[in-house]
């Protein structure tokens, strides 16, 4: 059985794999990416970001333990207000309509749920 930690850093792997093989720059937390961690935003620190051809986007990887905690929230809301830059969140196969779900009922605006079996 995998423990919360180990579904979390996968989903970030996962994602992380799949960008950088569409030839965006990456930084990520958790995995001891080469580009090393995202910056410090307003008291957060994201789990990913992505940049390519000027755009970029702030992703979220969440269990299924983590996705509905006040934590979450305030992150959502942190990193999808930021100015000039998309947010996204990555979240295991069977969490992907709670995500969906969440991020309407607390109004935050993600531009992709991803998610990945794990």
């Amino acid at each position: 059985m995998r423990t919360e930690e180990s579904i979390h850093n996968k989903l970030i792997l996962d994602l992380v794999n799949k960008k950088e093989a569409e030839g965006y720059k990456v930084w990520a937390d958790h995995i001891s990416h080469p580009n090393g961690m995202p910056s410090e935003y307003e008291g957060y620190v994201p789990d990913m970001i992505f940049y390519k051809d000027g755009n970029y986007e702030c992703c979220e990887a969440e269990t299924t333990q983590t996705l509905d905690t006040e934590h979450t929230k305030n992150q959502w809301r942190t990193f999808s207000s930021r100015k000039g830059v998309d947010f996204s969140v990555i979240v295991p196969k069977e969490s992907y309509e709670d995500a969906r779900r969440l991020a309407i009922l607390w109004g935050i605006n993600v531009k992709t749920v991803w998610y990945m079996g794990v």
